[in-house]
């Protein structure tokens, strides 16, 4: 099995897609354990960073733990749908930006105080 070269999208999102359709689907049921980095990256015909960049998505998106020393595993509540986890990741990410916002606007703000005039 391999990804589409015709795809826009990079190899790691679409292996990230293909692995939560699996999970969605119940081929990898809540609680199981994904195959191996190696196993994946020869099933889908792709580096093994590849394959670590999709189980990060996975990982960020909330679907699936790593465990030290174990494997990847499908989380048990995972069975929640996949769009809930990524506007959670989302959320996240925009409150995240949101601060950084605060921030610089605080600092510009200070700087126009100290400014010497012109």
């Amino acid at each position: 099995m391999s990804l589409d070269p015709d795809d826009g999208r990079p190899p790691y999102q679409q292996l990230a897609d293909t692995l939560r359709g699996g999970i969605q689907r119940g081929e990898f049921p809540p609680g199981s354990q994904l195959p191996s980095i190696t196993d994946l990256a020869e099933q889908y015909r792709v580096a093994k960073g590849t394959v670590q960049a999709a189980l990060r998505v996975l990982r960020e998106s909330g679907l699936v733990v790593a465990r030290h020393g174990k494997g990847v595993f499908v989380r048990t509540d995972a069975s929640v749908d996949g769009a809930e986890a990524n506007l959670s990741t989302v959320v996240r990410q925009v409150q995240n930006l949101t601060q950084h916002v605060q921030r610089l606007a605080e600092r510009v703000a200070e700087l126009e105080r100290t400014a010497p005039p012109r």
